[in-house]
């Protein structure tokens, strides 16, 4: 499969937008919907491979302004008014997913979750 292939179902389930991001914030794929400021991402890697600091912060993709609700080793979920984001490290990559209602938070985190523990079972 394709990266284009794994953005895909994450967006088919739901979700408004998905990107897939290398750890060194190269994009490997995003969905068309998918808005972000390059430095917007290398605004929030650091605390990806540090959760602990984004707790009680923001981070900000495609000028929406994400309160963190949740932040550990596994997966930073943010909220902002009807929209979530929740982002997953995967061995090569940040999986990125944005949702609006009525898929929620709670399933955008089921189906990135999904995904990003299928790239993790193949090593990615």
């Amino acid at each position: 499969m394709s990266w284009e292939s794994y953005v895909q179902s994450l967006i088919d389930p739901g979700l408004t937008s998905a990107a897939i991001i290398g750890h060194d914030g190269n994009l490997f794929a995003a969905s068309q919907s998918f808005s972000y400021d390059s430095e917007e991402i290398q605004a929030i890697l650091p605390g990806l491979e540090d959760p602990d600091t984004l707790m009680g912060k923001s981070i900000s993709l495609g000028g929406t302004q994400y309160s963190i609700i949740k932040s550990d080793r596994a997966m930073v979920i943010g909220a902002a008014g009807s929209k979530g984001v929740c982002i997953t490290k995967t061995t090569q990559a940040f999986i990125i997913g944005i949702c609006d209602k009525p898929v929620g938070v709670g399933k955008c985190t089921v189906i990135v979750e999904k995904l990003a523990n299928h790239l993790i079972g193949m090593g990615l």
